[in-house]
């Protein structure tokens, strides 16, 4: 007979860094993220706005995708107002660089921990029960 294991939630201790091309550009007041991507992920515009969203999340500023065409010009993929602006910059500028970050450690849900033995539970149970006068 073969038992079935317990399940183990993951060691974040464990969890695997990730690393990607990019650049932190100064646009007046903000610090924007430019994420090199996969020139075929800018072809979808729903997965775009879900990368976009995951990078502003995990990092907290705006964040434009870049990715070279297949005629080596790039194309660029975020908010409407900061695309121009990024794309402006001449792209041998650009301080390009490996980003390096670990997975995000989720925060599971915490409930109290009912400390009580069995027996105690039975006696306190019965104990609510003869003082709401549904038991006697």
């Amino acid at each position: 007979m073969r038992f079935a294991r317990a399940h183990r939630a993951p060691d974040p201790t464990l969890a695997a860094a990730t690393t990607f091309t990019g650049a932190l550009l100064p646009l007046g007041p903000l610090e924007v993220l430019v994420v090199v991507v996969a020139p075929t992920l800018l072809d979808a515009a729903g997965e775009c706005r879900l990368t976009v969203a995951a990078y502003h999340a995990r990092f907290g500023r705006p964040v434009v995708l870049m990715g070279i065409a297949p005629y080596g010009s790039p194309r660029y993929f975020g908010p409407e107002r900061i695309v121009p602006l990024v794309a402006a910059m001449p792209f041998e500028l650009v301080p390009w660089r490996q980003f390096t970050y670990g997975a995000p450690v989720y925060m599971l849900p915490t409930h109290p921990i009912d400390r009580t033995t069995p027996e105690e539970s039975i006696e306190l149970a019965s104990a609510d029960l003869v003082r709401d006068g549904h038991w006697s």
